[in-house]
């Protein structure tokens, strides 16, 4: 729960305005920090429910890793990836989600968070098994 909190906060700050900010380059989004629809009610409506829905793929990214480096790391330790963490999302969320991100305009589909969602949390969860290594006293028998 406290994974998803800090996730919530961080993407809310400053990740919603990275992946999909107005005005935006091929790269990153520069504008919506934080994630504010302003005073009209429809455009915050939409801006707040496509935080929410992608602020689930952000927390999902992050969460990922949680089970690779299960009981290998201290809690503050994890808490403080998971903030850099959400922020990485952000550009990778950028480059396949938005309609000028520069993996899309090379034709990449993302569905359903395939590539932007699993494969970066797989990967952050591959480099940091590599770098703990195995979990000791787990298969000693």
């Amino acid at each position: 729960i406290v994974d998803v909190v800090f996730t919530a906060l961080t993407y809310y700050l400053v990740g919603y305005g990275i992946s999909f900010g107005e005005p935006s380059t091929p790269f990153m989004g520069k504008g919506c920090f934080p994630a504010d629809g302003g005073y009209d009610e429809v455009a915050s409506g939409m801006r707040y429910s496509r935080y929410v829905f992608q602020m689930a793929f952000a927390a999902t990214s992050t969460t990922i890793v949680s089970g690779a480096v299960a009981m290998r790391l201290k809690f503050f330790v994890y808490v403080l990836y998971s903030l850099i963490a959400v922020v990485f999302y952000s550009f990778v969320a950028h480059w396949t989600l938005a309609d000028d991100g520069f993996l899309k305009t090379m034709g990449v589909h993302d569905f359903a968070g395939g590539a932007s969602v699993h494969v970066f949390g797989g990967i952050n969860g591959l480099v940091a098994t590599l770098f703990l290594g195995p979990r000791t006293g787990r298969f000693d028998g």
